[in-house]
């Protein structure tokens, strides 16, 4: 693996993305001076869970790539759901594999980026859908409006909501339910 030992970060950070590459070189690619390198590290799923678990504490950027990776290990996903990083905790709420209860929790988070990214998520059940629908922010409702997964009398709701983006959304998505 010559590449892994490039001077270019981005050539090494192309070789960590590698979804081949072998546990070992992702465990040494792990300890890399770059953060986007190890960013790519965590984002790739063949990462061993120890070295994801090492890298939890990381730089933000390496903490946002792994909050989206699927493979994470669900201790390590209610780790990083209390992120001080609002970006973090949006990759946990991305995450179509993070637990439903983690979700439910997450729909109540400060940040509307947070909250936007449960409304969207498909693994979201009805009923946090359904309290996102009320959500202060015209964004997250017009989000929630957009999730196919919506009960449809908050989607009817928001196809009246004042904010013509919020109804748009929400009208659209009934209409693919038809």
């Amino acid at each position: 693996m010559v590449l892994m030992a490039d001077s270019v970060d981005f050539v090494r950070r192309e070789v960590a993305w590698n979804a081949a590459l072998p546990a070992e070189a992702l465990e040494a690619l792990a300890l890399d001076d770059s953060e986007k390198v190890r960013g790519a590290v965590a984002s790739n799923q063949r990462t061993p869970q120890p070295v994801l678990a090492s890298m939890t504490r990381d730089a933000l950027w390496v903490r946002e790539m792994l909050a989206g990776n699927e493979a994470l290990a669900v201790e390590m996903v209610v780790f990083l759901a209390d992120d001080p990083a609002e970006t973090v905790r949006f990759g946990v709420a991305s995450n179509p594999d993070v637990p439903v209860d983690l979700l439910v929790r997450l729909a109540g988070d400060p940040a509307a980026i947070v909250r936007g990214a449960v409304a969207l998520n498909e693994s979201t059940p009805p009923s946090a859908l359904i309290g996102l629908a009320d959500d202060e922010s015209g964004q997250v409702r017009r989000l929630v409006g957009m999730n196919p997964k919506t009960p449809i009398d908050a989607l009817t709701r928001l196809g009246a909501d004042p904010d013509d983006f919020v109804n748009d959304s929400a009208r659209t998505t009934l209409r693919s339910l038809e």
